[in-house]
């Protein structure tokens, strides 16, 4: 995301007016608080906050609406900030095996905002080593 700041971009996904903005709309739920649900897009896109590390991490479930009842992906957002900007690292697991070609919240993002990239993380990133 070339020009951003990892602030702003934490602030976006997680702050309700903010994210109303990116979301088009203000039917949607939102907080900072470990624990709280949240829901997008008409509740199209659902999930609890699960843990912050400020302006660097987003640590979510995720939902689809079409996806099966109970069914929730770990999605994890690390925002690295450079002098270039911030490149978002994110890692999503547990997505339903017949729908991951179904697009996420992140992948929605990135179409509404062309400007923004992604960086999917490496086999060596995604295991710590």
């Amino acid at each position: 995301m070339k020009g951003a700041r990892a602030k702003y971009i934490y602030e976006a996904l997680l702050d309700p007016k903010r994210a109303s903005i990116w979301t088009r709309s203000n039917n949607l739920k939102v907080s900072k608080k470990i624990g709280s649900s949240f829901e997008f897009f008409d509740k199209n896109v659902q999930g609890v906050l699960l843990g912050l590390t400020p302006y660097k991490t987003i640590r979510q479930t995720w939902k689809l609406r079409s996806w099966p009842k109970g069914h929730y992906s770990t999605v994890t957002i690390d925002l690295l900030e450079t002098k270039e900007g911030v490149t978002s690292m994110p890692l999503e697991e547990n997505i339903p095996s017949l729908l991951q070609y179904q697009k996420t919240l992140l992948y929605l993002l990135v179409e509404l905002n062309p400007k923004w990239t992604l960086s999917p993380r490496s086999d060596r990133e995604m295991s710590g080593s």
